[in-house]
């Protein structure tokens, strides 16, 4: 009977380690690189019965009309590329700059880990190859900040649109938003979002009453436990 694999992808955003029973952990969960700090580790622990054979690949993160983009890059060094672990066992991956250069805005990368199926245990049964992708980011000299406006507008008699641009020289992360007007809700979401320097994300909302124009409403947004609200004129 014919074996097959699916591959299970996850992007990993939160904390500072992540496991997942019956496969491995990796530790950090988010990596940062600068010119004061060129090279970091990874760690990857093998949580199963048997061994776990691992591909590492980089890629240049980027956003373009509120999609994340992937694309090929030599900036990044990650060694081994390809390692097996046994059982209870822990691999270090040394990933660094190939070349440091002056930075102004904060570069991202993504760092992602490949499970190579190996023989299935059970005769035709089924396989999980499970991804991680694991956010990467190059810090220039000074401190990066995210800068955000929000953006409110009447899209039609039923919707408004919801925007956010960064134009900060770093990365922004929130768990959730909510849009308020008056205290009523008229809209929210719950899903970790980054919105890059220089780029844009948006939301196309339908709220059971819907601002006029020129209305003062709110945002709410949250990393987590910590939140914090602005405000917004809708055109």
């Amino acid at each position: 009977m014919t074996r097959k694999t699916w591959t299970v992808a996850l992007l990993c955003w939160f904390g500072s380690a992540l496991s997942l029973a019956g496969s491995y952990s990796v530790h950090p969960v988010t990596l940062e690189l600068s010119a004061a700090q060129p090279a970091t580790t990874l760690n990857v622990r093998n949580r199963e019965k048997g061994s776990v054979t691992l591909q590492l690949a980089t890629r240049k993160w980027s956003q373009a009309d509120g999609e994340d983009s992937l694309s090929n890059t030599r900036d990044i060094i990650a060694v081994p590329p390809t390692f097996t672990i046994e059982p209870g066992d822990e691999q270090t991956v040394r990933i660094g700059l190939r070349q440091v250069e002056p930075l102004h805005l904060e570069q991202a990368y993504r760092v992602i880990l490949q499970e190579i199926p190996g023989p299935s245990s059970n005769a035709g049964g089924l396989q999980f190859a499970l991804n991680m992708s694991l956010p990467l980011f190059v810090k220039p000299s000074h401190s990066p900040t995210p800068d955000l406006k929000w953006f409110v507008q009447r899209e039609d008699e039923n919707r408004v649109a919801l925007s956010v641009e960064n134009r900060g020289t770093g990365h922004f992360k929130f768990t959730s938003w909510r849009l308020q007007n008056g205290g009523q809700d008229l809209g929210a979401e719950t899903k970790l979002h980054y919105v890059l320097p220089g780029s844009r994300l948006s939301w196309s909302v339908k709220p059971s009453a819907l601002p006029a124009a020129g209305d003062e409403v709110d945002i709410i947004v949250a990393n987590g436990r910590i939140e914090q609200r602005v405000s917004a004129l809708v055109h």
